[in-house]
């Protein structure tokens, strides 16, 4: 719907090119009639400004730029996360706290 008003616009142009002569094609706007004196049925729409969606829906897989592979130094059960995923840590800073016992 909001391309009619550029279609006719298009529309319109092009019929007009195809003339013969100018002062034919201003004649035939006049009144809805072409060079040979028929009725030409126009379409007509009220122009108004919307919101256009620049949006596209697709399906995909995501893959990190960078990872990492965490090992432990000693085997033992984690019983607490001392970080945040994906919170910037200095060098030495533990992550985990393993059970002592």
């Amino acid at each position: 719907m909001k391309a009619y008003p550029l279609l006719i616009t298009v529309g319109f142009l092009a019929a007009a090119c195809g003339r013969k002569d100018a002062a034919d094609a201003a004649d035939s706007r006049a009144g809805g009639r072409n060079a040979a004196g028929r009725v030409v049925p126009v379409e007509v729409s009220e122009a108004r400004t919307d919101t256009v969606v620049d949006a596209i829906l697709a399906t995909g897989q995501i893959e990190a730029v960078q990872s990492i592979e965490l090992r432990p130094e000693v085997e033992g059960r984690l019983v607490e996360i001392m970080v945040r995923e994906g919170a910037y840590v200095a060098a030495g800073t533990p992550l985990f706290k393993v059970d002592d016992a």
